[in-house]
């Protein structure tokens, strides 16, 4: 997906949330692939004209894909839900594609160009991807379950924060993470209050009135 336009899809549920606003931003379309430079050759005689520091490069990006190969494996990604699972495991795969690209393209290309494309990616990004869903979907669980006015507009919110979320991948910035979680911790505050409201209420229609007896 487009950076500016997730970093503005992030910023659009920042805004809603702070105006009230009910209706979440609709999710873009998944991010183009990197372009790639047309190359022909055979595999094997490749390899054995690569230089030292391109071998080396190339052991960065098998290394990136083979970390992104554990992690779509990983309990934290199994427990998500399966929906959500399988829009995390999808991003993962493609970023895996893209960085097959560029290792592809180590020799062909001068090799300040692979490394520019692969200090874009960020693996350990969907650690903080996966711990948000699933605050994002702890959150709608909780909010299910409180009847207070004001509910239905953090529930939007929420929804919308779960459909970017699931388009996050290797490459996204730390600022829409940022973006990101400051949305989650406006809903959690704006929970903590709906349930405040909630308990007065139910205290107030608890009290009864007095009886006096004979």
């Amino acid at each position: 997906m487009n950076r500016m336009t997730r970093t503005a899809m992030a910023g659009a549920l920042a805004v809603a949330l702070s105006l009230g606003a009910a209706a979440a931003p609709a999710v873009a379309a998944p991010k183009a692939a990197h372009a790639k430079v047309a190359h022909k050759h055979g595999k094997a005689v490749k390899a054995e004209r690569l230089t030292p520091a391109e071998r080396r490069l190339a052991k960065q990006v098998a290394r990136k894909s083979a970390y992104l190969g554990r992690l779509a494996k990983a309990n934290k990604v199994e427990r998500l839900d399966d929906l959500v699972e399988a829009a995390v495991v999808k991003n993962i795969e493609r970023d895996r594609e893209q960085l097959g690209e560029l290792k592809a393209d180590v020799g062909d290309v001068k090799g300040k160009v692979v490394r520019r494309d692969l200090r874009t990616f960020r693996p350990e990004a969907y650690h903080t991807i996966i711990n948000q869903l699933r605050r994002a979907k702890g959150l709608e669980k909780a909010l299910a379950h409180v009847s207070a006015a004001g509910t239905e507009t953090q529930a939007d919110t929420l929804e919308g924060l779960v459909e970017l979320l699931m388009t996050y991948d290797a490459e996204t910035k730390r600022a829409e993470l940022r973006a990101a979680q400051r949305v989650l911790s406006a809903v959690t505050g704006a929970l903590e209050k709906l349930e405040e409201a909630e308990d007065a209420e139910d205290a107030e229609g608890g009290e009864g009135p007095e009886t006096t007896q004979p």
